[in-house]
């Protein structure tokens, strides 16, 4: 008697991270550098694509999660909005999403296309989660971001402090610095690799704590 075959096991592409780039930016930027041909450019839009398709069909699926999720994410950048304005809060999600090896860079690609609403790039409870915990002001007009990021349980989401400072063209961006992040519980401190622009993944303060 023949063993049954066991069903295939289905991979969410949302919480699994790729070993290949999903950023439409970064994905483009490589195969002009001649780092990726053009069928692996295909590809890797495609994948992307995908991507987003499986979460409308989530949505639609289960549409009142997904109501919960954007009402959520209203509240949130509205909060974000009356400390800060809405340009900064856009400012700061495009600085975000230039910076390689920072997993909610993916989501954040389209992030400077003023089209599109801010409360769309915040995730609350979809893994992989992203939220803004809080921006903080330096001097020289630069800012603290403090983010989290993946899974959606309590004090499982890895957390980061990111220095964002402005050039001489007063564009908001992640200046070149060594960082450390902190891990969820029961994780371990990992050193960014270098990436876009010759920056490490990000500049963090390490020691935040989670609420």
């Amino acid at each position: 008697m023949e063993s049954p075959v066991p069903a295939p096991t289905r991979i969410n592409a949302a919480t699994a991270m790729p070993a290949a780039p999903s950023n439409p930016a970064e994905i483009f930027t490589r195969f002009e550098r001649g780092e990726i041909q053009r069928e692996e450019l295909h590809s890797l839009l495609a994948l992307h694509a995908r991507e987003l398709i499986e979460e409308m069909e989530e949505d639609h699926r289960n549409p009142a999660a997904a109501l919960v999720e954007y009402l959520l994410a209203r509240r949130a950048v509205g909060r974000l909005i009356r400390r800060h304005g809405g340009k900064t809060l856009r400012e700061v999600l495009v600085a975000l999403s230039q910076i390689t090896d920072f997993p909610p860079a993916r989501h954040l690609w389209n992030a400077s296309h003023p089209d599109v609403p801010l409360h769309c790039f915040l995730r609350l409870r979809r893994e992989p989660v992203f939220r803004i915990r809080e921006i903080r002001p330096l001097p020289e007009h630069a800012l603290v971001v403090v983010c989290e990021f993946g899974a959606a349980g309590r004090g499982k989401a890895t957390v980061r402090s990111i220095t964002l400072t402005r050039d001489q063209n007063w564009v908001l961006h992640q200046p070149c610095a060594t960082a450390t992040a902190s891990p969820p519980s029961g994780g371990t401190t990992r050193r960014p690799r270098q990436g876009f622009g010759g920056c490490g993944a990000a500049c963090l303060t390490a020691g935040e704590k989670r609420s």
